[in-house]
């Protein structure tokens, strides 16, 4: 996002953000915003992908169903919404202050909100645990 006030520009994102916490010493600060705004949220992601890539091409390792775990016990780590309200809230009170431009990294971030958003509305876990049990219970030979 880039913020123009009175001639003076300046460009943020949220990685440069938790970079200016870590060099004012707020190393904790810091460290949670980077993985609640962005190492969390693309994890759960990936972890996804692989966990529905492998039921869709008929394929099963162990590692699924642990991924598949894990993608469960961290959701409440990625805070993206909440991210994105105070994105849109600050916005909103500094547009009559300043000129905003949203840059790229903001409609990825959106881009990132709506697909996460979207994969656990229409993920039905059950419906995966049973597709995961099912294959590891043929693997064992059970």
């Amino acid at each position: 996002m880039i913020l123009n006030i009175s001639g003076l520009s300046q460009q943020q994102s949220l990685l440069s953000g938790s970079r200016i916490l870590l060099q004012e010493q707020y190393y904790v600060v810091a460290i949670l915003t980077f993985l609640c705004s962005f190492l969390v949220p693309l994890f759960r992601l990936l972890l996804l992908c692989y966990v529905t890539l492998g039921i869709s091409v008929n394929y099963f390792h162990k590692s699924m169903i642990w991924s598949f775990r894990l993608f469960h016990e961290i959701e409440e780590w990625g805070m993206l919404e909440v991210y994105m309200l105070g994105i849109l809230v600050s916005v909103v009170k500094l547009l009559s202050m300043a000129e905003i431009q949203p840059g790229f990294g903001l409609w990825a971030y959106a881009a990132l909100l709506l697909s996460s958003i979207l994969a656990s509305t229409s993920l039905n876990p059950h419906e995966v645990w049973d597709v995961l049990l099912d294959k590891k219970n043929k693997q064992a030979g059970c």
